[in-house]
């Protein structure tokens, strides 16, 4: 998938249509804080801004970097692959019929291309 590729996240009820944005893999630096932390709920123990300017990332990233990677099973399977989607069709989120935000960062392995 390439930035402006329509996709949906096909698991989902409401698989939503959005368009890619932003492609990003996480840093080096983020993926060992995430491996050093006890939980990974620990990262948002601390000020979250101190926490993304650490780790070089901006706050948004880090925030959805540790929001989905907190979801993992033991030992985490890390997600270092997102992209960044602006949804034209809110997908479905969880017992909601759609998504609160217009955009945000989601795992790549979550989203499907549409053809």
């Amino acid at each position: 998938m390439k930035v402006g590729d329509l996709v949906a996240l096909p698991r989902r009820r409401n698989k939503g249509m959005g368009i890619i944005l932003r492609y990003k893999e996480s840093s080096e630096r983020l993926n060992l804080h995430f491996k050093s932390l006890s939980s990974p709920s620990d990262y948002w123990s601390g000020s979250r801004n101190d926490n993304g300017m650490f780790l070089g990332e901006s706050v948004e990233f880090a925030d959805a970097f540790f929001l989905f990677n907190n979801w993992t099973n033991h030992p985490p399977r890390i997600k270092t692959k997102f992209v960044y989607i602006k949804w034209f069709q809110k997908p479905s989120e969880y017992h909601a019929t759609k998504v609160r935000l217009d955009e945000g960062w989601y795992p790549l392995e979550w989203v499907q291309k549409i053809e």
